[in-house]
């Protein structure tokens, strides 16, 4: 398999982050559908903006399946054993917090920013 053109990716940004670029490429394709070209050629402010608008249109899609649920249980629902009502609440997944950064990881983010604007690292 022949590697396609990069379409604008920074060599720098490359080296410093070669896990998270193909993770970011990953998600790039499978979750959004998006092509190579169509990847590389976005600013990190439109991936950005697409990567919001997919976590919103997952939690609708988890507050709909949600309320499915509740109404389900709540139909089924023996009151002598559960007198409270399901919400809708019990019924959303649990979202995994994420780890904060390193002190190394932090530093490697602003090396970054600081080569993709043009900036040398001394």
């Amino acid at each position: 398999m022949t590697r396609r053109k990069s379409y604008g990716r920074s060599p720098a940004r490359s080296a410093l982050y070669p896990d998270e670029e193909l993770e970011l490429w990953a998600f790039a394709r499978y979750d959004l559908g998006l092509s190579d070209e169509e990847f590389w050629d976005l600013s990190v402010e439109q991936f950005n903006a697409l990567i919001e608008r997919h976590i919103t249109e997952q939690e609708n899609r988890d507050l709909r399946a949600a309320q499915i649920c509740c109404v389900l249980a709540n139909i089924h629902r023996d009151t002598r054993k559960k007198p409270r009502p399901f919400e809708i609440k019990d019924f959303l997944p649990q979202r995994r917090p994420k780890k904060p950064k390193t002190e190394k990881q932090m530093e490697n983010d602003l090396t970054a920013v600081a080569i993709a604007l043009g900036g040398e690292i001394k």
